[in-house]
């Protein structure tokens, strides 16, 4: 049974992303759903890994999440609310994992906060990879300067299974734009690069 949706060459292109950028960016229902590493893997190279960034509102991360036990020079920080249990942060600081709390909007972490918080730490390049709707609160807050959209050769759909979540636009007068628009193509998959483009 596959898990992957891209080819293997579109997997390294991302991992040549990672490569170049300062720090990547999950929620943590990335992190509970995939277990990933968020580390570089590239096939003739090391590669340098990016500064692993988690937003977990509720510090709902398992203490084994592989992100926390990584033989890696780049940290791991997760970003929490200041409600987050006082316990939990300490047990993830022993494990070498930085801790930083900004205040809520909404229910949700502050991602102008967080943002601002990594200008100030010299973190200016940010990998969002996911999930959807980290993604969409993103997009939502004009937060995104560039999109990579890959697109694989594969047909499939569920109830609540989306790439980006609900963004709160539903004709095409009021959706985000793509402007500068270049293709690349990694045997049958396609990449879109694009510039959002707000309304």
């Amino acid at each position: 049974k596959t898990t992957w949706i891209t080819n293997e060459n579109s997997r390294i292109f991302v991992h040549r992303l990672r490569d170049i950028h300062d720090a990547i960016l999950v929620g943590i229902n990335t992190i509970l759903k995939d277990n990933p590493s968020l580390t570089t893997r590239l096939p003739k190279r090391k590669g340098k890994d990016p500064i692993r960034i988690i937003l977990d509102t509720n510090l709902r991360i398992p203490l084994e999440a592989k992100v926390l036990h990584l033989d890696s020079p780049a940290k791991t920080v997760i970003v929490t609310s200041f409600n987050a249990p006082s316990e939990k942060i300490k047990k993830l600081k022993a494990l070498g994992t930085e801790v930083w709390q900004v205040d809520l909007e909404n229910g949700k972490l502050s991602l102008k906060e967080v943002l601002k918080l990594l200008g100030n730490k010299q973190i200016t390049s940010v990998l969002i990879e996911g999930g959807a709707k980290v993604a969409a609160s993103f997009l939502q807050q004009k937060l995104v300067d560039k999109i990579y959209f890959f697109y694989a050769p594969k047909i499939f759909g569920a109830e609540n299974l989306s790439m980006i979540a609900e963004l709160g636009i539903d004709s095409a007068d009021k959706a985000i734009l793509l402007k500068e628009v270049s293709l690349r193509r990694f045997d049958n998959d396609i990449l879109i690069i694009g510039y959002p483009q707000y309304r």
